[in-house]
Protein backbone atom coordinates (compact mmCIF):
# COMPACT_ATOMS: atom_id res chain seq x y z
CA UNK A 1 0.00 0.00 0.00
CA UNK A 2 1.32 3.46 -0.90
CA UNK A 3 0.96 6.74 0.92
CA UNK A 4 -0.72 8.08 -2.11
CA UNK A 5 -3.51 5.58 -1.89
CA UNK A 6 -3.90 6.40 1.76
CA UNK A 7 -4.03 10.11 1.08
CA UNK A 8 -6.31 9.62 -1.84
CA UNK A 9 -8.87 8.03 0.47
CA UNK A 10 -8.78 10.72 3.07
CA UNK A 11 -8.39 9.23 6.61
CA UNK A 12 -6.72 5.89 5.77
CA UNK A 13 -3.20 7.08 6.59
CA UNK A 14 -4.10 7.60 10.25
CA UNK A 15 -4.88 3.91 11.05
CA UNK A 16 -1.64 2.77 9.40
CA UNK A 17 0.44 5.20 11.49
CA UNK A 18 -1.39 4.15 14.69
CA UNK A 19 -0.64 0.49 14.03
CA UNK A 20 3.04 1.28 13.53
CA UNK A 21 3.20 3.05 16.89
CA UNK A 22 1.50 0.07 18.60
CA UNK A 23 4.04 -2.40 17.17
CA UNK A 24 6.91 -0.23 18.39
CA UNK A 25 5.47 -0.02 21.89
CA UNK A 26 5.06 -3.80 22.14
CA UNK A 27 8.69 -4.31 21.09
CA UNK A 28 9.86 -1.83 23.71
CA UNK A 29 8.03 -3.59 26.51
CA UNK A 30 9.33 -7.01 25.59
CA UNK A 31 6.32 -8.41 23.74
CA UNK A 32 2.70 -8.88 24.47
CA UNK A 33 3.47 -10.57 27.83
CA UNK A 34 5.07 -7.47 29.39
CA UNK A 35 6.53 -7.53 32.93
CA UNK A 36 10.27 -7.11 32.41
CA UNK A 37 13.13 -8.70 30.56
CA UNK A 38 12.44 -12.36 31.73
CA UNK A 39 8.70 -12.12 31.28
CA UNK A 40 8.23 -13.10 35.03
CA UNK A 41 9.04 -16.78 34.35
CA UNK A 42 12.41 -17.22 36.24
CA UNK A 43 12.44 -17.57 40.10
CA UNK A 44 14.79 -15.46 42.25
CA UNK A 45 18.25 -16.90 42.97
CA UNK A 46 19.56 -17.93 46.43
CA UNK A 47 22.11 -15.33 47.46
CA UNK A 48 23.21 -16.40 50.96
CA UNK A 49 22.52 -18.67 53.97
CA UNK A 50 22.45 -17.83 57.67
CA UNK A 51 22.65 -20.40 60.53
CA UNK A 52 21.11 -19.69 63.91
CA UNK A 53 22.03 -19.75 66.70
CA UNK A 54 25.50 -18.51 65.95
CA UNK A 55 28.47 -20.04 67.76
CA UNK A 56 26.50 -21.73 70.58
CA UNK A 57 27.96 -23.64 73.55
CA UNK A 58 26.30 -26.74 75.04
CA UNK A 59 27.25 -29.52 77.45
CA UNK A 60 28.30 -33.00 76.41
CA UNK A 61 25.28 -35.22 75.80
CA UNK A 62 22.95 -32.30 75.03
CA UNK A 63 21.20 -31.47 71.75
CA UNK A 64 21.19 -28.20 69.80
CA UNK A 65 18.65 -27.37 67.09
CA UNK A 66 20.05 -25.27 64.24
CA UNK A 67 18.01 -23.45 61.61
CA UNK A 68 19.07 -22.26 58.14
CA UNK A 69 17.54 -19.16 56.51
CA UNK A 70 18.08 -18.32 52.85
CA UNK A 71 18.21 -14.80 51.37
CA UNK A 72 17.19 -14.48 47.70
CA UNK A 73 18.01 -12.08 44.86
CA UNK A 74 14.60 -10.42 45.05
CA UNK A 75 15.12 -9.56 48.73
CA UNK A 76 12.90 -12.33 50.11
CA UNK A 77 13.90 -14.77 52.86
CA UNK A 78 12.89 -18.38 53.47
CA UNK A 79 13.42 -21.09 56.12
CA UNK A 80 15.54 -23.78 54.45
CA UNK A 81 16.32 -25.89 57.58
CA UNK A 82 14.87 -29.09 56.13
CA UNK A 83 16.18 -28.64 52.58
CA UNK A 84 19.86 -27.73 53.07
CA UNK A 85 22.64 -30.28 53.55
CA UNK A 86 23.96 -30.26 57.15
CA UNK A 87 27.52 -31.28 58.07
CA UNK A 88 29.74 -31.47 61.14
CA UNK A 89 33.48 -31.01 60.73
CA UNK A 90 34.26 -33.17 63.77
CA UNK A 91 31.79 -35.98 64.39
CA UNK A 92 33.84 -37.12 67.40
CA UNK A 93 32.67 -33.90 69.08
CA UNK A 94 29.19 -33.49 67.59
CA UNK A 95 26.94 -35.09 65.00
CA UNK A 96 24.04 -33.47 63.13
CA UNK A 97 21.06 -34.94 61.33
CA UNK A 98 19.22 -33.82 58.19
CA UNK A 99 16.89 -31.56 60.15
CA UNK A 100 19.66 -29.52 61.78
CA UNK A 101 19.60 -31.25 65.18
CA UNK A 102 23.13 -31.55 66.57
CA UNK A 103 24.09 -33.96 69.36
CA UNK A 104 27.14 -33.24 71.51
CA UNK A 105 29.31 -36.34 71.88
CA UNK A 106 32.44 -35.10 73.66
CA UNK A 107 34.11 -31.87 74.72
CA UNK A 108 35.67 -29.85 71.90
CA UNK A 109 34.74 -27.72 68.88
CA UNK A 110 33.05 -28.63 65.61
CA UNK A 111 32.13 -26.47 62.63
CA UNK A 112 28.47 -26.93 61.70
CA UNK A 113 27.81 -26.29 58.01
CA UNK A 114 24.72 -25.80 55.85
CA UNK A 115 24.82 -25.85 52.03
CA UNK A 116 22.39 -25.51 49.14
CA UNK A 117 23.99 -25.84 45.73
CA UNK A 118 27.00 -23.57 45.59
CA UNK A 119 25.85 -21.46 48.53
CA UNK A 120 27.09 -22.50 52.01
CA UNK A 121 27.82 -21.14 55.46
CA UNK A 122 28.93 -22.44 58.87
CA UNK A 123 29.03 -21.69 62.59
CA UNK A 124 31.13 -23.00 65.47
CA UNK A 125 29.61 -25.36 68.04
CA UNK A 126 31.53 -25.56 71.33
CA UNK A 127 30.89 -28.62 73.53
CA UNK A 128 31.75 -28.29 77.21
CA UNK A 129 31.41 -30.60 80.24
CA UNK A 130 28.05 -32.33 80.82
CA UNK A 131 25.43 -30.09 82.40
CA UNK A 132 22.54 -30.90 84.73
CA UNK A 133 19.34 -31.73 82.86
CA UNK A 134 17.19 -32.84 85.83
CA UNK A 135 17.31 -32.99 89.64
CA UNK A 136 15.57 -35.54 91.85
CA UNK A 137 14.88 -34.42 95.43
CA UNK A 138 14.33 -37.13 98.00
CA UNK A 139 12.65 -38.32 100.08
CA UNK A 140 9.52 -37.62 98.02
CA UNK A 141 6.27 -36.78 99.82
CA UNK A 142 8.09 -36.69 103.14
CA UNK A 143 6.47 -36.23 106.55
CA UNK A 144 8.47 -33.86 108.76
CA UNK A 145 7.59 -33.69 112.44
CA UNK A 146 8.22 -30.41 114.23
CA UNK A 147 11.35 -30.87 116.30
CA UNK A 148 12.63 -33.74 114.13
CA UNK A 149 14.50 -32.25 111.11
CA UNK A 150 14.82 -34.40 107.99
CA UNK A 151 17.84 -34.50 105.69
CA UNK A 152 16.93 -34.21 102.00
CA UNK A 153 19.22 -35.10 99.11
CA UNK A 154 19.50 -33.81 95.55
CA UNK A 155 20.66 -36.10 92.76
CA UNK A 156 21.45 -34.54 89.40
CA UNK A 157 21.16 -36.33 86.08
CA UNK A 158 23.56 -34.91 83.49
CA UNK A 159 23.37 -34.68 79.73
CA UNK A 160 25.66 -37.65 79.27
CA UNK A 161 23.38 -39.84 81.40
CA UNK A 162 25.56 -39.82 84.51
CA UNK A 163 24.21 -38.98 87.98
CA UNK A 164 25.91 -37.07 90.77
CA UNK A 165 25.07 -36.05 94.33
CA UNK A 166 24.30 -32.31 94.35
CA UNK A 167 23.11 -32.11 97.96
CA UNK A 168 25.95 -29.88 99.15
CA UNK A 169 26.24 -27.74 96.01
CA UNK A 170 22.57 -27.16 95.10
CA UNK A 171 20.69 -24.00 96.04
CA UNK A 172 17.95 -25.11 98.44
CA UNK A 173 14.71 -23.22 98.98
CA UNK A 174 11.36 -23.57 100.75
CA UNK A 175 8.10 -22.49 99.14
CA UNK A 176 6.75 -21.48 102.56
CA UNK A 177 9.26 -20.67 105.28
CA UNK A 178 6.46 -20.17 107.80
CA UNK A 179 5.78 -23.92 107.52
CA UNK A 180 9.33 -25.26 107.10
CA UNK A 181 12.83 -23.98 106.48
CA UNK A 182 15.73 -25.64 104.70
CA UNK A 183 19.42 -24.95 105.22
CA UNK A 184 22.23 -24.83 102.67
CA UNK A 185 22.77 -28.59 102.77
CA UNK A 186 19.14 -29.71 102.45
CA UNK A 187 18.19 -30.19 106.12
CA UNK A 188 14.47 -29.39 106.51
CA UNK A 189 13.04 -28.21 109.83
CA UNK A 190 9.31 -27.96 110.50
CA UNK A 191 7.95 -24.68 111.84
CA UNK A 192 4.16 -25.13 111.74
CA UNK A 193 1.72 -27.75 110.50
CA UNK A 194 1.06 -27.48 106.77
CA UNK A 195 2.28 -28.43 103.30
CA UNK A 196 4.99 -26.96 101.10
CA UNK A 197 7.54 -27.71 98.39
CA UNK A 198 11.28 -28.07 99.00
CA UNK A 199 13.40 -27.30 95.92
CA UNK A 200 17.02 -27.78 94.90
CA UNK A 201 18.46 -25.85 91.95
CA UNK A 202 21.65 -26.06 89.95
CA UNK A 203 21.96 -23.38 87.29
CA UNK A 204 18.65 -23.20 85.45
CA UNK A 205 17.59 -26.72 86.47
CA UNK A 206 15.36 -27.27 89.50
CA UNK A 207 13.90 -30.30 91.25
CA UNK A 208 11.25 -30.31 93.98
CA UNK A 209 9.57 -32.58 96.52
CA UNK A 210 6.34 -32.19 98.45
CA UNK A 211 6.60 -32.02 102.24
CA UNK A 212 3.97 -32.29 104.94
CA UNK A 213 4.80 -30.82 108.34
CA UNK A 214 3.00 -32.25 111.36
CA UNK A 215 3.09 -31.72 115.09
CA UNK A 216 4.95 -34.68 116.61
CA UNK A 217 3.28 -36.83 119.26
CA UNK A 218 6.60 -38.44 120.09
CA UNK A 219 5.38 -41.80 118.75
CA UNK A 220 4.94 -43.31 115.30
CA UNK A 221 1.49 -42.66 113.86
CA UNK A 222 0.81 -46.39 113.72
CA UNK A 223 1.83 -47.14 117.30
CA UNK A 224 0.44 -50.41 118.60
CA UNK A 225 0.70 -54.08 117.79
CA UNK A 226 1.03 -54.99 114.12
CA UNK A 227 0.61 -58.56 112.98
CA UNK A 228 2.35 -59.80 109.88
CA UNK A 229 0.39 -62.22 107.67
CA UNK A 230 0.47 -65.74 109.11
CA UNK A 231 2.38 -67.04 106.10
CA UNK A 232 5.14 -64.43 106.42
CA UNK A 233 8.52 -65.57 107.69
CA UNK A 234 11.40 -63.26 108.46
CA UNK A 235 13.64 -65.70 106.64
CA UNK A 236 11.58 -65.15 103.45
CA UNK A 237 11.45 -61.35 103.74
CA UNK A 238 14.88 -60.81 102.23
CA UNK A 239 15.92 -58.95 105.38
CA UNK A 240 18.10 -61.65 106.91
CA UNK A 241 21.84 -61.69 106.37
CA UNK A 242 22.96 -64.67 104.29
CA UNK A 243 24.51 -67.67 106.00
CA UNK A 244 28.25 -67.30 106.55
CA UNK A 245 28.03 -63.54 106.04
CA UNK A 246 31.48 -61.98 105.70
CA UNK A 247 33.07 -65.42 105.99
CA UNK A 248 31.75 -65.96 109.51
CA UNK A 249 30.76 -69.60 110.17
CA UNK A 250 27.44 -68.65 111.79
CA UNK A 251 24.22 -69.47 109.89
CA UNK A 252 22.63 -66.00 110.04
CA UNK A 253 19.74 -66.66 107.64
CA UNK A 254 18.76 -69.83 109.45
CA UNK A 255 18.44 -68.26 112.88
CA UNK A 256 17.67 -64.56 112.31
CA UNK A 257 13.96 -65.19 112.94
CA UNK A 258 14.97 -65.23 116.58
CA UNK A 259 15.47 -61.47 116.35
CA UNK A 260 11.69 -61.02 116.08
CA UNK A 261 10.90 -63.67 118.66
CA UNK A 262 12.98 -61.87 121.25
CA UNK A 263 14.55 -58.52 120.36
CA UNK A 264 16.72 -56.67 122.84
CA UNK A 265 15.66 -53.06 122.26
CA UNK A 266 14.01 -50.63 119.85
CA UNK A 267 13.68 -46.92 119.08
CA UNK A 268 10.58 -45.17 117.68
CA UNK A 269 11.53 -43.16 114.58
CA UNK A 270 8.69 -40.63 114.36
CA UNK A 271 10.02 -39.00 111.20
CA UNK A 272 9.88 -42.13 109.05
CA UNK A 273 7.09 -43.77 111.10
CA UNK A 274 9.04 -46.93 111.83
CA UNK A 275 10.41 -48.96 114.73
CA UNK A 276 14.17 -49.58 114.73
CA UNK A 277 14.94 -52.97 116.26
CA UNK A 278 18.32 -54.16 117.47
CA UNK A 279 19.07 -57.83 117.01
CA UNK A 280 19.00 -60.23 119.90
CA UNK A 281 17.03 -63.38 120.17
CA UNK A 282 17.40 -66.80 121.58
CA UNK A 283 19.02 -70.02 120.39
CA UNK A 284 22.36 -68.27 120.66
CA UNK A 285 21.84 -65.75 117.83
CA UNK A 286 25.18 -64.10 117.11
CA UNK A 287 24.12 -61.27 114.79
CA UNK A 288 23.76 -57.67 115.96
CA UNK A 289 22.22 -56.14 112.85
CA UNK A 290 19.55 -53.41 112.97
CA UNK A 291 16.10 -53.86 111.41
CA UNK A 292 13.30 -51.45 110.58
CA UNK A 293 9.64 -52.30 111.14
CA UNK A 294 8.02 -50.00 108.56
CA UNK A 295 4.60 -48.93 109.83
CA UNK A 296 3.73 -46.91 106.71
CA UNK A 297 3.75 -50.06 104.58
CA UNK A 298 0.60 -52.10 104.17
CA UNK A 299 1.14 -54.80 105.16
CA UNK A 300 3.90 -53.82 107.58
CA UNK A 301 7.35 -54.78 106.27
CA UNK A 302 10.69 -55.49 107.87
CA UNK A 303 13.98 -54.45 106.30
CA UNK A 304 17.61 -54.78 107.40
CA UNK A 305 19.34 -51.42 107.88
CA UNK A 306 22.73 -52.65 109.11
CA UNK A 307 24.73 -55.78 108.44
CA UNK A 308 25.95 -57.91 111.35
CA UNK A 309 29.37 -57.20 112.77
CA UNK A 310 31.83 -59.90 111.82
CA UNK A 311 33.71 -61.85 112.86
CA UNK A 312 31.41 -62.94 115.68
CA UNK A 313 32.64 -65.18 118.48
CA UNK A 314 30.53 -68.08 117.22
CA UNK A 315 33.65 -70.13 116.53
CA UNK A 316 34.61 -69.68 120.19
CA UNK A 317 31.13 -69.78 121.75
CA UNK A 318 32.40 -70.71 125.22
CA UNK A 319 34.37 -67.46 125.41
CA UNK A 320 31.99 -64.80 126.77
CA UNK A 321 33.10 -61.41 125.42
CA UNK A 322 31.52 -57.98 125.72
CA UNK A 323 31.95 -56.84 122.13
CA UNK A 324 33.09 -57.76 118.64
CA UNK A 325 35.42 -57.84 116.86
CA UNK A 326 37.46 -59.11 119.79
CA UNK A 327 40.17 -56.66 120.82
CA UNK A 328 38.84 -53.77 118.73
CA UNK A 329 38.81 -50.36 120.50
CA UNK A 330 35.51 -49.62 118.71
CA UNK A 331 33.75 -52.92 119.28
CA UNK A 332 30.05 -53.52 118.63
CA UNK A 333 27.58 -55.32 120.92
CA UNK A 334 27.87 -59.08 121.05
CA UNK A 335 24.31 -60.35 120.64
CA UNK A 336 23.69 -63.67 122.40
CA UNK A 337 21.02 -65.36 124.44
CA UNK A 338 18.44 -62.78 125.60
CA UNK A 339 16.64 -63.61 128.84
CA UNK A 340 14.17 -61.98 131.22
CA UNK A 341 16.53 -62.23 134.21
CA UNK A 342 19.85 -63.61 135.31
CA UNK A 343 19.92 -67.25 136.19
CA UNK A 344 22.14 -70.31 135.93
CA UNK A 345 22.70 -71.94 132.58
CA UNK A 346 24.68 -74.85 131.30
CA UNK A 347 28.29 -74.07 130.54
CA UNK A 348 27.58 -73.84 126.83
CA UNK A 349 25.36 -70.75 127.35
CA UNK A 350 27.13 -68.10 129.35
CA UNK A 351 26.25 -64.72 127.83
CA UNK A 352 22.89 -63.30 128.87
CA UNK A 353 21.17 -59.96 128.96
CA UNK A 354 18.08 -58.43 130.52
CA UNK A 355 15.09 -57.06 128.68
CA UNK A 356 13.72 -59.84 126.50
CA UNK A 357 11.84 -62.89 127.58
CA UNK A 358 12.72 -66.46 126.81
CA UNK A 359 12.29 -69.00 129.62
CA UNK A 360 14.92 -71.65 130.01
Amino acid sequence: MSYESGIGHGGRLQPIVACAFLVAELLATGGCGGGGSNGGMNPPNLSSLTITPGNPSIGSGQNQQFTAEGAFSDGSKQNLTNSVSWTSSNTAVATINGSGMATAVAQGDSKIGAASGSISTSTLLTVGPPTVVSIAVSPPNALVAIGAPVQFTATGTFGDGSTHDLTDSANWSSSNTSVATVNATGRVSGVAAGMLMISAASGSTTGSAAVTVAVSTGLPTGIGWHALPSNTLLQASGACPPNNFGGDPFLFARFCGNVIRSWSGAIADTTANRLLIWGGGHSNYYGNEIYSLNLNDNPVTLTRLKDPTVPTNYADASNCIDGIPLGSPDFAPNSRQAMAAWRSFPARIRCTSRGARWPA
